[in-house]
C-alpha cells in the first residue's frame, strides 16, 4: 500500500506557481519545516512525487504565484478593529477556533512579517511596552524567495484539531 498525505492539497491551491513545504508528522513538528533551504529550494509543486509520498503535514508557501496569506491569530480583535471587511472575499480556513487563514492573490508584493494591534500594548520580557501580536503576513519577495508558510488546510494541529 502506498504512502498518502495526511491531508490533501485543496484544488484551488493546485496551480504550477504555488509551492509547498514538508512539515513533521507529530507533536510540535506538525508545524515545522524539516528540510534545509525550504525557502529557496526544498519547496514543491502540488504534483511533485516527494510531496505526494510525504506522510506528515504540509505548509503552503506565501509569495509564489502572487499568494499572500494573512494568518489571523485573534479573529475577535480583527473584527473589533474592522479589518475583516477590508479583506476581499477569498479562500479562507479556520486554523482553530478564533484563528483564520485568508489566502489572497495580489500582484503587489508585500514584505512578510508580524501584524500588531495598533492600540493595545503589553510589557515584554525587558519590561518595555510593545504592541500585541495579532497575526502574520506570509508573502514572498520580488526575487522569488518564499516569505514564510502556514500549515495547510486539512492538516493536523498539535492540539489534535484539524486546520
Amino acid at each position: 500500500m502506498g504512502a498518502v498525505l495526511m491531508a490533501e492539497i485543496p484544488a484551488r491551491l493546485q496551480t504550477p506557481e504555488r509551492r509547498f513545504v514538508l512539515l513533521g508528522s507529530h507533536g510540535e513538528a506538525l508545524k515545522r519545516a524539516f528540510e534545509n533551504n525550504w525557502q529557496e529550494t526544498a519547496n514543491y509543486q502540488h504534483d511533485n512525487p516527494k510531496l505526494a509520498a510525504h506522510r506528515g503535514n504540509f505548509g503552503v508557501c506565501g509569495g509564489y504565484g502572487d499568494l499572500h496569506i494573512l494568518d489571523c491569530d485573534d479573529l475577535a480583535r480583527w473584527n473589533e478593529l474592522e479589518i475583516i471587511p477590508l479583506i476581499p472575499t477569498t479562500f479562507t480556513i479556520e486554523s482553530r477556533p478564533g484563528h483564520r487563514q485568508f489566502y489572497v492573490t495580489c500582484k503587489d508584493h508585500f514584505q512578510s512579517g508580524g501584524l500588531f494591534d495598533p492600540e493595545k500594548t503589553q510589557t515584554n520580557y525587558q519590561g518595555k511596552p510593545e504592541y500585541v501580536h495579532i497575526g502574520d503576513l506570509k508573502a514572498g519577495s520580488k526575487d522569488g524567495i518564499c516569505g514564510g508558510y502556514v500549515v495547510g488546510p486539512g492538516c493536523k494541529h498539535p492540539s489534535g484539531s484539524i486546520y
